[in-house]
């Protein structure tokens, strides 16, 4: 990771927007970072390492201590960092919670956290990574390759922090050199070597534990032991199954007996019990002829319903029709006497003279004109000839002739005709109306009269029918045929029980005849012999179960112990497939994970293996420097010596002291030793992942403090090293008060401190 430019708003001392560029660098490689103190050099460094990961250089300052005390309230608090890996280019942009002024009102509110990633490709267009300051982080770290412990560790040697990786123990840096070395796929090897074991030994504790199991279920200690008990089993079982059909036939045999001596009982008492409904059934006999002959003249009675019923109907319509004729002749007794009296209602008046004086009266009604009286007077004495003294005409075509009295009285007489003749009409349509109903009436007694002799002629021939037919039947007259046709709704009843009698009489013979042929030349069997022989039976069956039971026991003892045996075999065969698999799997494994103890490796896992080799490799360039710096005395080793059993070993580090010839921990270096070993070190961890094809890149070093505890003499080796790093193109920042190294490092970034804040500027020769 190499920056390019970092903007800081509101920022620790920095109150308005600070903007460092460094590619007013102009291609140096080393620069010092000066200033007061408290003026804001390690304030860089946070931003820096808050921009990549949210969070500060040092563990102090964190979250709302990052806003700066002398921006304005409205200013909100951010940090931009522009920069490169691995020849792409990134923005990144964060702002820590803070309290801001509220949009309306007075006081502040609290926003949270923000943070947004881009990449910036080479047309200037931009890419969005993440939108939110977790997402960036966890993107940044996919980016970088290492989280922000890791880059404080490496990258940025935070002040009194530069021996972290120094002084760490073998789990931390490990984590460490996983990361940078990308040895990851080892532990996770290791990881599945291990689950691998485990699963394989939990499987075989398991198969064990059911081998015990089942040996506990089946009462013995090994499997050879069943496989005996499974042999005897077997023969107990045939000897049992023997003696089991022997009892069979026993109590088949006493079971037939019994069976049939009760059934022979019990034919006898059928036919005994036949004899008796036999007997009940003949004291019927008198009693079924009877009604069979009854039956007879019922079916004879029967067979002249339909002579008797069409006489009968025959009769009935005879005196129906003759009761039809007396209201006839009586209807046209009453039509004759009505039409008497509208003939002579009729006969006073005749409709010709009225309706001819009708029509005069009502033409001389039509052609009248109304007048007064002098007028009718002056019209009647006009003449041919002489003129009218009204209007002195010669002619009198229509001259007056009534008056208004005359007219109405004419009117009167006209309505009184009217009137007249149609009282005459109305006579004269009753008379009509009346002749029309004799004629009716007339026509109907005639029928009413001839329907009647009809069904009299009809009825006389049906009945001397009925009377042949009567004579020709077992009957002696009437009377009887009538008391056994009213019999005829019986006649199915008295059929059926007939026939009940008929069935159950045959049945009956037929039954006694296969029984009497059954007990033939027998004996019946007395209820002692039935008691000896129940007893026997019941004995043998008795007998049959108990060796039935004991079979089925001896059975399922010996299924049981197959079923048992086959999986014990099975648990054994699968006991043999995991000691096969487990002996290389687990070899590897405890190897895999240092778990074998007799190696002097100790608990050296197979990463830890790869881990110290890349180490050995990193002591190896780091030796280089500090051999230079400390003029010989000193040089890295890593610890070989056996610590706690309950730690994995192998990463730790011990310094080898020349002026003792002895080694000795990394911790009793004082201030001044372990800055110049940890820079070595942290050089020449950068020299190897530069050198290591897929590894990591430490593009730069930002040191801040620890060179004021240098003496002259180291800390001018000190400068050297650093010198010589510009040959590799790292970016190599130094924060320190030092004078010396003011006036041996011409590139500054300088620190300004004022009373409104701090300001930088870039001092490049």
């Amino acid at each position: 990771m190499r920056p390019l430019l970092l903007q800081m708003t509101a920022f620790e001392p920095y109150a308005g927007t600070e903007t460092i560029d460094f590619s007013q660098l102009r291609g140096h490689q080393l620069f010092l970072i000066t200033g007061p103190t408290g003026s804001g050099k390690t304030s860089i460094l946070d931003a820096i390492t808050f921009a990549l990961y949210g969070e500060a250089s040092g563990d102090l300052r964190k979250g709302k201590g990052m806003r700066s005390n002398y921006a304005d309230p409205s200013c909100k608090t951010e940090v931009s960092l522009t920069f490169q890996s691995r020849g792409r280019t990134y923005r990144v942009t964060r702002s820590p919670e803070q309290e801001v002024p509220k949009k309306r009102g007075t006081g502040t509110t609290s926003v949270k956290a923000a943070g947004s990633l881009v990449e910036v490709l080479d047309d200037g267009t931009e890419k969005v990574l993440a939108g939110t300051s977790a997402a960036a982080t966890q993107v940044m770290e996919e980016i970088l390759g290492f989280k922000a412990d890791q880059f404080r560790q490496l990258m940025v040697l935070p002040q009194g922090q530069f021996r972290r990786f120094l002084i760490l123990k073998t789990d931390d840096r490990r984590r460490i050199l996983e990361t940078l070395f990308r040895t990851e796929r080892f532990a996770k090897l290791e990881k599945r070597l291990d689950e691998k074991a485990r699963a394989l030994k939990a499987d075989h504790d398991a198969r064990t534990q059911e081998q015990q199991t089942t040996l506990a279920n089946a009462g013995v200690t090994s499997v050879e032991d069943l496989a005996v008990r499974i042999t005897s089993g077997a023969k107990d079982l045939n000897n049992a199954e023997a003696e089991a059909a022997k009892a069979k036939d026993r109590s088949q045999k006493a079971a037939r007996q019994l069976a049939d001596s009760q059934a022979l009982a019990r034919l006898f008492t059928q036919l005994e019990s036949k004899q008796t409904e036999q007997a009940e059934l003949q004291k019927q006999e008198p009693a079924m002829q009877t009604r069979k002959e009854t039956l007879q003249k019922v079916e004879a009675a029967q067979g002249l319903h339909e002579v008797y019923t069409q006489a009968l109907t025959a009769w009935k319509d005879k005196e129906r029709l003759e009761k039809a004729v007396p209201p006839a002749a009586k209807a046209l007794e009453n039509a004759q006497k009505e039409l008497t009296k509208c003939t002579r209602e009729a006969a006073q008046g005749t409709t010709e003279i009225l309706e001819s004086q009708q029509e005069a009266l009502t033409k001389q009604l039509a052609g009248l004109t109304v007048a007064s009286e002098t007028v009718v007077r002056l019209a009647g004495q006009l003449q041919d000839g002489s003129p009218c003294p009204v209007c002195g005409a010669t002619v009198h075509p229509r001259p007056a002739t009534q008056s208004a009295e005359q007219k109405a009285d004419l009117e009167k007489k006209v309505r009184e005709l009217e009137a007249a003749i149609r009282k005459i009409k109305a006579r004269k349509t009753a008379m009509q109306d009346a002749q029309k109903q004799v004629d009716l009436t007339t026509a109907a007694l005639a029928k009413a009269k001839q329907d009647a002799a009809a069904a009299d002629n009809r009825f006389k021939a049906e009945q001397e029918r009925y009377k042949a037919a009567l004579k020709q039947s077992p009957f002696a007259n009437q009377e009887e045929f009538l008391n056994y046709h009213g019999m005829v709704r019986e006649k199915a009843a008295m059929q059926r029980c007939l026939d009940e009698y008929n069935a159950k009489k045959a049945s009956l013979e037929g039954a006694l005849k296969q029984l009497q042929a059954q007990t033939a030349g027998k004996t019946r069997p007395g209820d002692g012999e039935l008691k000896r022989l129940a007893e026997e039976a019941e004995t043998a069956a008795r007998k049959l179960a108990e060796w039935n039971r004991q079979a089925g026991e001896k059975k399922n003892r010996l299924d049981s112990d197959k079923r048992l045996y086959g999986q014990l075999v099975e648990i054994r065969k699968k006991l043999a497939a995991i000691d096969a698999e487990y002996g290389p799997v687990g070899r590897l494994a405890e190897t895999a994970n240092g778990r074998v103890n007799g190696l002097a490796t100790g608990k050296l896992t197979f990463s830890t293996y790869a881990l110290q080799t890349a180490l050995d490799d990193v002591l190896q360039k780091a030796n280089v420097r500090l051999d230079d710096i400390s003029d010989g005395r000193y040089r890295l080793l890593r610890h070989h010596g056996v610590g706690d059993a309950r730690q994995k070993q192998g990463l730790d580090l011990d310094v080898f002291d020349a002026y003792t010839g002895q080694n000795r921990s990394v911790t009793t270096l004082s201030g001044g030793e372990s800055f110049f070993t940890s820079l070595s070190l942290a050089l020449g961890l950068s020299d190897v992942l530069q050198a290591n094809a897929g590894g990591l890149r430490l593009d730069m070093i930002l040191v801040d403090e620890g060179f004021g505890s240098l003496d002259p003499e180291t800390l001018d080796k000190a400068m050297d090293t650093l010198l010589a790093l510009q040959e590799g193109g790292r970016l190599v920042g130094l924060i320190s008060h030092v004078t010396e190294l003011q006036q041996r490092i011409p590139t500054q970034l300088v620190v300004k401190k004022t009373i409104n804040g701090s300001t930088t500027e870039f001092r490049v020769p």
